[in-house]
C-alpha cells in the first residue's frame, strides 16, 4: 500500500497570487502533475488554462464543479502522476471532500487553491472543511485597495445576486479589516 499523499491549501482573498503558486507547482511537477480548473471559471478568456491575475498560465483540464468526481476518474486514468493540482476549489460541490480523500489515499499529493471566504466574509463552499483536513495551509494576503496594507478579505465592487458571481477586477477587490466596510458594495 502506498503512503498517503499530502494536502496543501493556498488560500486568501482575490489577488493574493493563489493561482501563481499553483502554476509554480505545476511547472515543477512537469508530467508528474495534472492541473484541474472548474469550467465555470471563464475569466481571462476561459479555456483549458489556469491563469493568474498577472497573466501567467498553465494548461489545465476543465471539469464541472457540480461533479468533482470527474477529477477522480481522470486521476485514476493516469497512474504515472504524483500530484493533482486544483484551482478555484471553492466552487466545487461538497463531494469534493470525498474526492480529495480518495486521491490522497492513492498516495498522490494534492495542491489546491481557493478563496477561503466569499465577499460577505462567510466560508466559501467547502473551504472550511478542506482547510481543516489540510496537512499544510498557506494563508496569502493581497494589497488592500483602500490603504495599501495587507488585505485578507475579498469585497464586492457592485451589488451581487447570490454567492457565486465569477469575475475579476470588474467585480471584486481586496481589502483589509479596517477598509472592508467602506469599500464593499455587497
Amino acid at each position: 500500500m502506498s503512503e498517503r499523499g499530502k494536502l496543501t491549501v493556498y488560500t486568501g482573498p482575490m489577488y493574493a497570487d493563489k493561482t501563481t503558486h499553483l502554476i509554480e507547482h505545476a511547472k515543477a511537477a512537469g508530467e508528474q502533475g495534472i492541473v484541474f480548473k472548474p469550467s465555470l471559471d471563464d475569466r481571462y478568456g476561459g479555456g483549458d488554462f489556469v491563469r493568474s491575475h498577472n497573466n501567467e498560465s498553465h494548461q489545465a483540464i476543465l471539469f464541472d464543479a457540480k461533479k468533482p468526481g470527474e477529477i477522480l476518474r481522470i486521476v485514476a486514468q493516469h497512474p504515472e502522476i504524483s500530484q493533482a493540482i486544483i484551482d478555484e476549489i471553492q466552487f466545487c460541490a461538497s463531494d469534493i471532500l470525498t474526492v480529495l480523500e480518495k486521491i490522497l489515499v492513492m498516495g498522490l499529493n494534492v495542491i489546491v487553491a481557493g478563496l477561503d471566504l466569499d465577499s460577505e466574509k462567510n466560508w466559501f463552499g467547502s473551504m472550511e472543511e478542506i482547510i481543516a483536513k489540510a496537512d499544510e495551509v498557506v494563508n496569502l494576503t493581497a494589497t488592500c485597495d483602500g490603504c495599501g496594507g495587507d488585505a485578507t478579505y475579498t469585497y464586492s465592487k457592485v451589488p451581487k445576486k447570490g454567492v457565486v458571481a465569477v469575475g475579476a477586477a470588474d467585480l471584486y477587490g481586496a481589502a483589509c479589516k479596517n477598509c472592508y466596510g467602506g469599500l464593499s458594495k455587497s
